[in-house]
């Protein structure tokens, strides 16, 4: 009883660190795959070291399953623990540039309502709205920014618009 629970908590506690790791991936200027491989190389030795220890005294070795249950913990948290460090150590001194406002973008989405078994219908009466925009930074790079109505109706395409940045811990620029 008391594993099943343990387990429970270890799998939310990953699933806010990815999601935690997410966020912070959003406002950091890296390609996705950069702190991937550096998370899955952190697991990679958190597996394999141990494990060859291990077989070194006892002569056992590890079973498969659990190997990639600690791969992906380690590599998750690793994840998320990367990006952190680079979004929390930043340098003090950001930097201001004018960014092009490039495209805007009203996304709308419908509830749905069941009305038998198994049948969905859109729900007219209650739409979501996002307002989005993007930013053209002066080296090229874009960003997906969100706003509200408001904000939405005084943005005009071709204005600049100025955007934080700071050097991360880890030398990954953070955009706010």
């Amino acid at each position: 009883m008391i594993a099943k629970i343990l387990r429970g908590i270890a799998v939310a506690i990953l699933i806010f660190a990815l999601s935690l790791g997410l966020y912070y991936l959003d406002h950091t200027e890296v390609p996705a795959y950069v702190p991937v491989l550096r998370a899955s190389a952190i697991a990679l030795i958190a597996v394999i070291l141990p494990q060859n220890i291990r077989r070194k005294i006892t002569g056992l070795r590890r079973p498969v399953v659990s190997c990639v249950v600690i791969f992906a913990a380690v590599g998750i948290l690793s994840f998320s623990g990367l990006l952190a460090l680079n979004y929390h150590a930043a340098s003090d001194t950001p930097h201001q540039v004018r960014a092009e406002i490039i495209d805007k973008n009203v996304r709308t989405e419908y509830a749905t309502r069941r009305v038998g078994r198994g049948r969905y219908v859109r729900d007219t009466s209650r739409k979501i709205h996002h307002y989005e925009y993007t930013l053209r930074l002066p080296d090229g790079k874009t960003i997906k920014r969100h706003t509200d109505a408001g904000g939405y109706t005084r943005l005009r395409c071709g204005s600049y618009q100025t955007a934080t940045l700071r050097r991360g811990y880890l030398g990954w620029t953070i955009i706010r």
